[in-house]
């Protein structure tokens, strides 16, 4: 029983760790286009 629940956690821990991972990605990836956007319009 505390097995399960010890490696339920261990899971959840590791998803998390995952998904900040894609949230920062996600942000640096839209950091990047507005960027892109700005050169964009200064070469223009």
């Amino acid at each position: 029983m505390a097995a399960i629940f010890l490696t339920v956690v261990i899971i959840e821990k590791i998803e998390l760790k995952k998904k900040s991972k894609i949230h920062f990605f996600t942000y640096l990836h839209l950091l990047l286009r507005k960027f892109m956007k700005i050169i964009h319009r200064f070469f223009k």
